[in-house]
Order: C-alpha cells, then sequence, then structure tokens
C-alpha cells in the first residue's frame, strides 16, 4: 500500500451495555493504528453509555441519537461522519462480536492483494466457537433473494478454507471501500433493522462490485444477542415485513406478486402442519401486510421507485 488507509469503523449501539466492554478491548487491541471508532448510540435505556464512558482517545467519536433511529440510519451516520474525515475504508461492525487484533490489518491486506470492493472473515458462533456462522454467502433467487451463508452450524474442519469471490456477506463485519458508497449509495433506511444488508449487498453486486471471502481471518458473533432471537416477535416481524419491501423495491412486479404469495401460502401451510405456532404466524402476517402497506406507500403511483438508494454522501448536521 502506498500510504497507511484511514479507517472508518462505524458500530451501532442499542442496549448494547452486555457486550460493549469486550467489543471495545477487541477494536482497542487492532494492529492497525490509522482508525477512527465512530459509535452510534439509539437512544440505549440500559448502561451503554456509562460502559462506554466519555472517550478520551482522539479515534473516538461517539454520537447520541435522541430516539432509536434503526440501525441502517445508524451505520448511514457513521458512514458520513467517516467520509467527513477522509477515510478511505468503513469497516461495519457490530458490537456483538469479539475478535483478534489481526483482523482490520488483514482485512486492508487481503482487500489490497485481490483488488476486491467488499470483505468479510470467517465467522463463528460466539457460544459455539468452534461452529461455523458464516463463511461466504450469496443469493437464493428462487427463494425471493434470501440470503444463504456457506457452512452454517458446522464444525470447521477446514471445509471452508478457500478464499473466493462470494454473492453476499453480512454487514455484522464487512470492510468496504469508500468508493463503494459513492457508487451505489449509502443503506435504505426504510428498512430499520433487516434485510438492509442484504439490499445493500445485492446493490453493489448488480453494480457490477466485488465482494470477497477472507478465511484466514476469523471473528465471533453473539447472534441475535441484542434482537431477542430470531423467533422474537421483533425479529419475525420485521423479517417479514422487510423481505415484502425489499422484493417491491428490486424486482420486477410480476416477479414481486409471484414471490410473495408463495411465501404467503408457504406460511400458512406450515403454521397448519403444526411447524410453526399461530401466534408466529399472526405476528409474520402483521408484517407481510405492513410491508406492502410500506411498498406502496414509498412508491410513485406509476411503480417507478423513489430515489432511496442514492443518499449523498455529506456530513450529516451536528448531532
Amino acid at each position: 500500500m502506498s500510504r497507511i488507509p484511514h479507517v472508518g469503523i462505524v458500530t451501532v449501539t442499542y442496549n448494547s451495555g452486555s457486550v460493549i466492554g469486550p467489543f471495545l478491548r477487541s477494536v482497542e487491541a487492532q494492529s492497525h493504528g490509522n482508525r477512527t471508532l465512530y459509535i452510534i448510540d439509539n437512544a440505549s435505556k440500559d448502561d451503554t453509555l456509562d460502559r462506554i464512558g466519555l472517550p478520551e482517545d482522539p479515534r473516538i467519536v461517539l454520537v447520541r441519537n435522541p430516539t432509536n433511529r434503526g440501525i441502517a440510519a445508524g451505520n448511514n451516520q457513521g458512514i458520513q461522519l467517516a467520509h467527513r474525515d477522509q477515510c478511505s475504508h468503513v469497516l461495519l461492525l457490530n458490537n456483538d462480536t469479539e475478535f483478534g487484533p489481526d483482523l482490520l490489518s488483514g482485512l486492508l491486506e487481503s482487500m489490497d492483494t485481490h483488488d476486491c470492493d467488499i470483505i468479510a472473515p470467517k465467522m463463528y458462533f460466539f457460544d459455539r466457537p468452534d461452529r461455523l456462522w458464516y463463511a461466504g454467502g450469496g443469493f437464493m433467487r428462487h427463494h425471493g433473494f434470501t440470503t444463504f451463508s456457506f457452512g452454517q452450524g458446522e464444525v470447521d474442519r477446514g471445509q471452508y478454507d478457500a478464499a473466493r469471490v462470494v454473492e453476499f456477506c453480512p454487514t455484522c463485519c464487512s470492510l468496504v471501500r469508500m468508493s463503494v458508497f459513492e457508487t451505489i449509495g449509502l443503506m435504505d433506511e426504510t428498512y430499520f433493522v433487516y434485510w438492509d444488508d442484504i439490499d445493500f449487498l445485492y446493490r453493489a453486486l448488480a453494480a457490477g462490485l466485488v465482494t470477497r471471502y477472507e478465511p484466514g481471518l476469523r471473528l465471533w458473533h453473539k447472534v441475535s444477542s441484542l434482537t431477542g432471537g430470531k423467533q422474537s416477535d421483533f425479529s419475525l416481524y420485521y423479517g417479514a415485513r422487510n423481505k415484502v419491501y425489499f422484493l417491491f423495491k428490486n424486482r420486477p412486479f410480476p416477479e414481486f406478486l409471484i414471490y410473495n404469495l408463495a411465501n404467503y401460502f408457504y406460511m400458512v401451510m406450515l403454521t397448519v402442519s403444526g411447524s410453526i405456532p399461530w401466534s408466529h404466524f399472526r405476528t409474520r402476517q402483521r408484517g407481510f401486510l405492513d410491508g406492502f402497506r410500506m411498498a406502496f406507500a414509498l412508491h410513485a403511483p406509476s411503480g417507478a421507485p423513489r430515489p432511496l438508494d442514492r443518499s449523498r454522501l455529506e456530513a450529516p448536521g451536528q448531532t
């Protein structure tokens, strides 16, 4: 590298008191020193801010939002601040993660060597540290562009140790060149939480940008520790709502209808068969219907989408 990259690490906190300490220690231990950590707090009501304290390190910037603006909006705030500070790269990073001191330097080196636009490490379940959570991934086109991760739940025996180009990586840990945001825009804040990363990586793929998986670097993720788990009402509702919106926004209208009708009848069949409880069906149905309302409300009557993903990379106002 001709000069040392300045990396903006962006993390969004919301009632993260139980995980923020180990995360901050992981960041502080990074061997790559030219970095700034942007902590965007979405009105935490626990002791998150007490645990963060008043950062004395000039490489830590804390933004306190008066309300919970969602993960996508919080990430955008951090990305805009990193752009203002002339960062060359942004590391989107969940604070329910822990990792070794060479994660950032390794991602930068691999990105430079392979000339890719986005890169992610191998990721494990924190509570099952030998089991894979992400080892590369992609889009399942015949399942409404739901994403998949290779090896999820498998014991890591080296079966996914080949570095390669992939279609998808989760933004719980993704190093992104600043030029990517200048090309495809910021995160779509309509999602609030869930599917915002799927939308972002889908746009990157459509723009011909290159995403890479680097198995030589590792991270441990406390999966869904801050949202109540995959089967919480919160996760079920936003997962169902945002899938509808994603398809409406990104796919042809006939395909949008076919995917969603198939998805709805699949939910009905699972419920009738007893595979999922009626309470889960009702929550998903509410999200499903709200997704339709939201999609049509945010798009012009002609069907032409509003310019949601071409947000300008201007620094936000004072926070």
